[in-house]
């Protein structure tokens, strides 16, 4: 059953493909910025998210074959903690009507159910 954790992996990690590159197309490329620096600063900061995300992915992908079976129970929902800071701040800032908090809050249910099985 722990396998069921390679697919949910790497849907995480499109999703924080997906993400990433939506936003910087639709928010952080069509904004005018004060400074120069800004722009370069805001778009690192929102990639920093893309990434950390996808390695999270890609950890939930291959911990089967990494963590031992007794300690997935943990090891999976404590890695997918800071997609859930993410889940949290998008929810309150955007007040629910941005989906991206409902796809990776799906993510984290299911690699924690399948992680816990």
């Amino acid at each position: 059953m722990q396998y069921l954790l390679m697919p949910i992996g790497v849907a995480c990690v499109i999703a924080a493909i997906v993400h990433g590159y939506l936003g910087q197309a639709k928010l952080i490329g069509p904004a005018a910025y004060t400074h120069k620096w800004a722009k370069g600063f805001v778009g690192m900061i929102w990639q920093y998210s893309t990434v950390t995300w996808a390695m999270i992915g890609a950890f939930i992908a291959v911990s089967p074959w990494l963590v031992p079976r007794e300690d997935l129970s943990w090891a999976v929902p404590l890695a997918c903690s800071p997609i859930l800071y993410g889940v949290a701040g998008n929810f309150l800032v955007s007040g629910g009507r941005h989906f991206g908090w409902m796809i990776f809050a799906v993510i984290i249910a299911a690699a924690t159910l399948v992680a816990n099985l």
